[in-house]
């Protein structure tokens, strides 16, 4: 708990440093979690859901094989009411 406690302190240092959220998260271990908004047009999103669900351009890492699966299925459920 004190290594997470003086992550946490050095992030918020930076923060006031000037640093943007996206460069102060590089001292944040990986099990941190983190909220992230993605915004695209439809064949965006068609071709995300192939590199990512699909695996169509090799290894997925697999927590983002779970989102993108998640999104596919919102998507499907999503034209399924159109």
């Amino acid at each position: 708990l004190w290594s997470l406690y003086h992550i946490e302190s050095e992030y918020k240092i930076l923060i006031n440093k000037g640093w943007s959220p996206q460069q102060a998260r590089q001292v944040l271990p990986l099990n941190t979690k983190v909220q992230t908004i993605h915004t695209a047009f439809n064949a965006d999103w068609k071709d995300f859901i192939k590199l990512r669900a699909d695996a169509c351009s090799g290894s997925v890492h697999p927590n983002m094989k779970v989102i993108a699966d998640n999104i596919k299925d919102l998507m499907s459920k999503a034209n399924a009411t159109n």
